[in-house]
């Protein structure tokens, strides 16, 4: 979402990237000083992060580099963790309307409580990830992303079920293969992201960790469109 994660010897490896370019990052401080300031949209944090992250020579974006290793270094890794505190946050909230608007349009089922338990989970430990950074605690961050990016996937799977279920349903017909084919490009990103992780095929694993974490994030984008039916309910 995560979101995320630098796996393998890419963690290993941005650790001591790191410390060999400390020197550059006392330059950058010096000269840059506090003048940056978190974007209002993850996707321009997640561009921003890499954009000076690569300015400044500590990352080679033809590697396709993993999120989290974009923000190894300030002022990327500050935007890297107040973009997942604040999503976290938000991503709460939504999940808790969309909990609730399906209650209220008669959808007492046991799913919508599990779905919303994956929407909190997910949501939540977007922020705890964030907040383990991978140099410091790799094992924990790397553990959290798999869980967010699963999660989260899963959740956005159980709302393609209420999407169908739902009379009339807001958007109209288009919402409905959105999401399915949305949650498919999540699913086939997290298992390629999984399965090439520690391979030699690291580039593959990456773009699949972009991937899979924007299509979370256009996922959440989508509930505008079903609460565009609060607002008249109101």
């Amino acid at each position: 979402m995560h979101g995320s994660l630098a796996w393998g010897s890419a963690g290993v490896g941005g650790c001591q990237w790191a410390a060999n370019s400390q020197e550059d990052e006392t330059a950058w401080d010096s000269s840059a000083g506090g003048a940056w300031e978190s974007p209002p949209a993850k996707f321009l944090s997640h561009l921003c992060r890499c954009e000076v992250a690569a300015a400044h020579g500590w990352l080679k974006l033809s590697d396709i580099p993993y999120i989290s290793t974009c923000g190894i270094h300030p002022p990327p890794r500050c935007i890297y963790i107040q973009t997942f505190n604040t999503g976290a946050w938000l991503a709460l909230i939504i999940c808790l309307l969309r909990y609730q608007q399906i209650r209220d349009l008669g959808h007492w089922s046991r799913l919508n409580q599990i779905s919303l338990g994956f929407g909190l989970f997910c949501s939540t430990g977007a922020s705890i990830m964030a907040n383990f950074q991978e140099c410091s605690q790799e094992q924990m961050h790397q553990a959290w992303a798999y869980l967010v990016l699963l999660s989260g996937t899963a959740y956005f799977w159980m709302q393609v079920v209420f999407t169908y279920k739902m009379k009339p349903r807001p958007g109209g017909f288009w919402i409905g293969p959105a999401r399915v084919a949305l949650c498919t490009l999540s699913t086939v990103a997290l298992g390629f992201l999984a399965w090439f992780h520690d391979s030699s095929l690291e580039q593959i694993s990456g773009i699949s960790e972009w991937i899979c974490s924007f299509s979370l994030f256009s996922l959440f984008g989508l509930f505008a469109v079903d609460f565009c039916q609060l607002e008249k309910a109101l």
